[in-house]
């Protein structure tokens, strides 16, 4: 990148969708690396994995960092990192309206 000329957070920018729903296991609540080192994290250390990653990398938004039903992982990612980028849960939403409600009551600071 920067051979090319360009500035990481300035001239590119990195936008993920992880698809975090893909890789956790409703039976144990831990979300697994399947693909890679098979480790496992708790939704904590997700948040957490995810936060070192925006601290070190110019990331701008994370669709899908936490499963569909990680409600309270939601919760702590958006009160960690909602206010500094661009949090997308479609998986979480899905265009229904009742999981859309209970994600404002549930994830949302308040006040909205």
């Amino acid at each position: 990148m920067q051979q090319a000329g360009f500035r990481a957070g300035v001239d590119v920018a990195i936008a993920l969708d992880p698809a975090a729903s893909e890789f956790f296991d409703k039976a144990t609540g831990q979300y697994v690396f399947k693909k890679s080192d098979k480790s496992t994290k708790s939704s904590e250390e997700m948040v957490r994995f995810w936060t070192d990653w925006a601290r070190q990398y110019p990331i701008v938004s994370i669709e899908d960092g936490l499963a569909e039903d990680d409600w309270k992982g939601w919760r702590l990612l958006t009160d960690e990192l909602g206010d500094k980028i661009q949090l997308v849960g479609d998986d979480l939403f899905v265009t229904n309206t009742e999981r859309l409600a209970r994600g404002i009551d549930e994830v949302l600071p308040t006040p909205f």
